[in-house]
């Protein structure tokens, strides 16, 4: 897990946003873990996993469901998909029933905490 820091205006957001491809870089380079994004931008989109401060949750599921879904996008097996669901949510959540309820119940804590898990599963 990393965190990108630095002052009003250095262009946190904006990397962000090339990186999600909400935005095209006007100069420069971007670089990830020693691989080009223009030129390599699948792979990285493959190891990357972005939380925003706007979730991307489909409320008429519940966790699982949700996070299962994820890790079909990222072509994850559904043994390993499911292992790995439970180990976030087990950290990031103490009731497990309250996981069951579609997540447009969910707290706004609780829908950034799942946005994380979906962020950090694969």
């Amino acid at each position: 897990m990393y965190c990108l820091l630095g002052k009003n205006g250095a262009g946190k957001s904006t990397l962000l946003n090339i990186i999600a491809d909400i935005s095209k870089p006007t100069q420069g380079k971007v670089w990830i873990g020693g691989l080009n994004y223009q030129e390599d931008e699948l792979a990285i989109k493959k190891e990357l996993g972005i939380q925003s401060e706007f979730d991307q949750i489909i409320g008429d599921l519940n966790a699982i469901d949700y996070l299962q879904w994820i890790g079909m996008l990222y072509g994850m097996n559904k043994s390993a998909s499911l292992e790995r669901i439970e180990n976030l949510l087990g950290y990031f959540f103490e009731n497990e029933e309250e996981l069951l309820k579609k997540s447009k119940s969910y707290s706004s804590g609780m829908r950034k905490k799942l946005s994380i898990c979906a962020a950090m599963l694969h």
